[in-house]
């Protein structure tokens, strides 16, 4: 199951990387949205920050960019690339300028 489904219609049996539109996992959550709305029952998202000033913090909280990038580089190295995307996503809002391609 999971991301190797296999939808009716498709040409290839396998997923293509980077493909995200008519894949189950984006056409549920569309129509989830479209019939219940975008809330996902969690209050912690009606008024989020905007995502620098949030990115910041989180930051911040994890120990700094410098530990970030370095948890960031071993958990890449041991494979756990959805997570390091989402770490650096962090990374890149805290600080635009920041070279990543040198971490």
């Amino acid at each position: 199951m999971g991301l190797a489904m296999v939808m009716a219609g498709c040409n290839s049996p396998t997923p293509q990387p980077g493909t995200v539109y008519g894949t189950l996992r984006h056409n549920s959550r569309a129509i989830y949205q479209r019939y219940m709305g975008w809330y996902d029952g969690n209050p912690a998202n009606l008024d989020n920050l905007p995502p620098e000033p949030a990115a910041r913090r989180y930051v911040e909280y994890m120990g700094g960019e410098a530990a970030v990038l370095q948890r960031a580089r071993a958990d890449f190295d041991k494979g756990d690339y959805r997570w390091v995307a989402q770490v650096l996503k962090r990374v890149v809002f805290a600080n635009p300028g920041n070279d990543l391609k040198e971490a």
